[in-house]
């Protein structure tokens, strides 16, 4: 088995790498550069990962099934979406991208994970939330894979009521939906040029010029720059000021793509 994911800021990849240490499996960052056709042929299960936006697939998670579609053909998926809250059909809507493969989902869940966004009016990221979500997603894993040891089969959101709480939150296609937020990113004037948004944009969006950071219409809605940010001047789609930035995992994905510039937080 292998668990592909793709992380924001952390909370997908480590539903990722939980589930392939107790299924026996490795967990692999999309954003890595290596052959993943090669990879995925060897398999016959493959665990995907990634985080919800209103009920849709990350815009770079639907990049990678779209280049590397003949790997999904007749696997056996098992398909984790991270939530903060509720996403309806989530889990479903990766289904729909590669329902064509012949796939077998064998197991469809969403796991509530911390809040990653730290401008959102009313809702704070805080250690206790951190600590309370990543125990209970920790201990919900740790039940979906004895589920899916025993055999067990489930399909969260395939029902009548995830269907349609999903649809109420995509009332646009995902190609309208990617046109109207290619440029969600902003950087302020409190920008101190240090380029870390840059090297860790998972979609390439971003570059260093004589006026600053640009822009280049790709953005991908992760949040990892507004998390990364030093002098807290990037923000997406929600332009307010951004509070206490979500750093618990966000180490772990530097690590994992291209190296870590920053530090967890002394708290954790």
């Amino acid at each position: 088995m292998i668990a592909l994911y793709f992380s924001g800021t952390g909370n997908s990849k480590f539903v990722a790498e939980t589930m392939a240490d107790h299924l026996g499996g490795v967990a692999y960052s999309i954003e890595a550069a290596m052959d993943f056709d090669a990879l995925m042929v060897q398999t016959d299960t493959i665990l995907v990962s990634y985080p919800v936006y209103a009920s849709r697939v990350p815009k770079i998670m639907r990049d990678f099934v779209t280049a590397h579609r003949n790997g999904f053909r007749n696997k056996k998926l098992i398909i984790l979406c991270t939530q903060m809250m509720y996403s309806g059909d989530g889990a479903k809507a990766f289904y729909h991208l590669v329902a064509d493969c012949n796939v077998d989902v064998r197991y469809a869940d969403h796991i509530n994970m911390p809040n990653n966004i730290p401008n959102i009016p009313m809702v704070t990221i805080k250690d206790s939330e951190y600590h309370r979500k990543l125990r209970l997603a920790a201990r919900k894993l740790k039940t979906i894979a004895d589920r899916i040891q025993k055999g067990q089969k489930f399909l969260k959101g395939w029902g009548v009521l995830g269907s349609a709480l999903g649809r109420v939150q995509r009332p646009i296609p995902d190609a309208q939906y990617d046109a109207k937020h290619v440029d969600a990113f902003l950087v302020s004037e409190d920008c101190i040029r240090c380029g870390l948004c840059v090297k860790h944009c998972p979609a390439k969006n971003l570059s260093m010029e004589a006026e600053g950071v640009t822009s280049h219409h790709r953005c991908t809605l992760c949040f990892r720059c507004v998390n990364l940010c030093p002098a807290k001047a990037c923000t997406v789609m929600l332009h307010k000021p951004v509070r206490r930035q979500y750093r618990k995992l966000l180490p772990t994905v530097m690590s994992s793509n291209a190296g870590s510039d920053i530090q967890k937080e002394d708290s954790l």
